[in-house]
């Protein structure tokens, strides 16, 4: 269980994210749909302007929770989420295969990744970076580190352009399978 209860931890406020950012960002959502970079014991809300700009930005790697709707972003936006190098959600996903959840919050008490500070607008921002470097660490014990980044990270953006741009059926080939299916019981 996380240790330091939320009453003792210093509150930070939300700021405004540099306009040229640099450096490692830590990226998550929140449960209304928005989303959070943490840099140190900064937490900036990112907007739908400035997210698309950071996913490619030259000079800055992403650590994210849940890449797939980054590269959705990225990809609607010209981009492929080129600044993107771990995936938290992805590492706890290939450390416990058979879990029936992955929100941050859960996994932060799961893992004892404890908040460094508390922030209303951002509820998780202060244990993020603390899960994240645990996910690494225990993937990295367990070798998966490759499999992160040569599969499952590719595989998370081809996903995201398939959702997003959709993919030929071939309706009349789904229905005859059926009907053979069908017949065969």
């Amino acid at each position: 269980a996380v240790a330091a209860s939320a009453e003792t931890l210093p509150e930070v406020q939300p700021d405004l994210l540099p306009l040229a950012p640099e450096g490692r960002y830590d990226l998550a959502q929140n449960k209304d749909g928005s989303w959070y970079a943490v840099q140190g014991d900064s937490v900036y809300l990112l907007d739908n302007d400035r997210l698309p700009s950071l996913l490619d930005a030259a000079g800055v790697q992403l650590r994210v929770f849940d890449a797939k709707p980054l590269y959705h972003i990225a990809l609607e936006h010209g981009g492929v989420g080129a600044a993107i190098v771990f995936d938290g959600k992805l590492a706890a996903y290939l450390l416990n295969p058979s879990a029936s959840d992955y929100q941050a919050g859960q996994l932060a008490a799961e893992y004892a990744a404890a908040p460094a500070f508390a922030c209303a607008a951002a509820p998780d921002a202060g244990a993020l970076s603390a899960l994240l470097d645990v996910l690494s660490t225990k993937l990295d014990e367990q070798g998966g580190h490759d499999l992160l980044a040569t599969m499952e990270l590719p595989l998370a953006r081809v996903l995201a352009d398939m959702e997003r741009i959709g993919f030929a059926v071939d309706a009349e080939g789904i229905r005859q399978f059926g009907d053979s299916l069908r017949a065969e019981l």
